[in-house]
């Protein structure tokens, strides 16, 4: 958009290692399990990381100054001590980012969060002025209301689009480089390091949504976003809490060292997953694939009655064996696990897993599978069903609100509906 070329480079597991940009250059080493090792952004001297056991970051040493870090007894970071001042961050009981204090010298500032039932925070309050209220559609914000304005919030196709007065202007990765707004020319402003660090700014920010700010990443501080789930560390490139899905994730690395090319707008890498998983079986079962040798089911349509199934329920192209792993993503309808369903089918576990059971019986009326959904209108319609089933369907959990989120984001877009 602002006709800056930008270069990139990685090593043979896809992990970034260089970007070049006019004036600018920035490298990276890792270790073998993904962990940054160097970390060189400008400046005089690149950032050396070291870490335990547990793959938590135990120092910094940037030249002569050396930063420490403590952890709580769940892993969440808790202590930054740094040459001439403190980070102290505390937790709730579902190790959410509740508080944090921050000083040098005489200095200190204190900011407080709170969070709602469904793990969506709340309020943030940043110093002795009134808290900024966060209101909700789902897991998109709707509302800001802050201590001196409030700011509505449009998001379409789960990409925030504006902010009070603002139109954003992302790049293709989702980060805000400018902004316009009526009467104005539009303004290019910001430019990020790869783990968001801001390296250019012409002027103050003013909006909470920077760096991949269009996805819903949330402008704490300098160095620091919250994202739903957990907080982004970006001076680090790590999150300050453990993944909510470890140890099938890894404990505190982001993006899988490819933030060039990867978002997390979740705090967890659930949606990359799923797309992984469906991009797996899609590979698998192609005609002509090769795949497992694993033989699709027929795709005949089972028998209905008073629409409830008498016979096998077999999404067209699905294996049996899918049925057995992997599991549902939540539920025994929501994911992309392709199962043949038994009869009698099992029961949905509350109002969205109905939702996806409509949706796999919708396909299976139909004859839809992954390959012809996006060129077939009739399947668009039963996404689109399904999408319309997702917004009003009612969580009571943060798991089911985390899979409303990820499944609304994941198929309720182009080309899906």
């Amino acid at each position: 958009m602002n006709g800056t070329v930008a270069t990139w480079s990685y090593d043979s597991l896809y992990r970034l290692t260089g970007q070049v940009k006019p004036g600018q250059v920035a490298t990276y080493t890792l270790d073998g399990v993904g962990n940054l090792k160097t970390m060189w952004e400008g400046g005089s001297f690149p950032k050396t990381f070291t870490f335990n056991a547990a793959d938590r970051l135990v120092t910094m040493i940037e030249g002569v100054k050396v930063t420490t870090y403590s952890y709580t007894g769940y892993g969440a970071l808790e202590i930054e001590q740094t040459p001439t001042g403190f980070a102290t961050h505390t937790y709730s009981g579902q190790d959410q980012l509740v508080g944090s204090v921050s000083g040098s010298g005489l200095t200190v500032s204190r900011s407080t969060y709170t969070f709602g039932g469904d793990g969506l925070r709340r309020t943030a309050q940043n110093g002795n002025v009134q808290p900024t209220t966060m209101v909700w559609d789902g897991a998109d914000y709707l509302l800001l209301n802050g201590p001196s304005a409030n700011q509505v919030v449009l998001t379409l196709g789960s990409e925030i689009v504006s902010c009070g007065d603002f139109d954003l202007l992302p790049d293709s990765l989702g980060s805000v480089i400018g902004d316009t707004r009526a009467g104005f020319d539009p303004r290019l402003l910001y430019e990020y390091w790869p783990y968001g660090m801001m390296s250019a700014s012409v002027i103050r920010a003013m909006l909470p949504f920077l760096y991949v700010g269009s996805l819903g990443y949330y402008n704490d501080s300098a160095d620091r976003d919250y994202v739903r789930a957990r907080e982004l560390m970006k001076k680090t490139g790590r999150w300050l809490q453990v993944d909510p899905l470890w140890p099938g994730e890894r404990t505190f690395g982001y993006c899988e060292s490819n933030p060039t090319s990867h978002t997390d707008e979740l705090g967890l890498d659930l949606a990359k997953k799923i797309i992984d998983l469906i991009h797996t079986i899609g590979d698998l079962f192609t005609p002509g694939g090769g795949g497992v040798g694993i033989v699709p089911a027929p795709i005949k349509p089972p028998k209905w009655v008073n629409g409830v199934p008498t016979s096998p329920i077999c999404i067209p192209n699905c294996p049996i064996i899918i049925w057995e792993t992997p599991p549902p993503v939540y539920g025994n309808y929501c994911g992309p696990q392709g199962k043949c369903a038994i009869s009698p089918p099992p029961n949905a576990k509350d109002a969205l897993d109905k939702c996806c059971q409509g949706h796999d019986n919708c396909w299976a009326k139909l004859g839809c599978d992954a390959f012809n959904q996006v060129v077939r209108e009739d399947c668009k319609t039963c996404t689109r069903t399904l999408c319309k089933c997702l917004k009003s369907a009612t969580c009571s959990t943060a798991a089911c609100n985390l899979a409303r989120e990820t499944f609304t984001r994941i198929y309720c877009r182009i080309p899906f509906i």
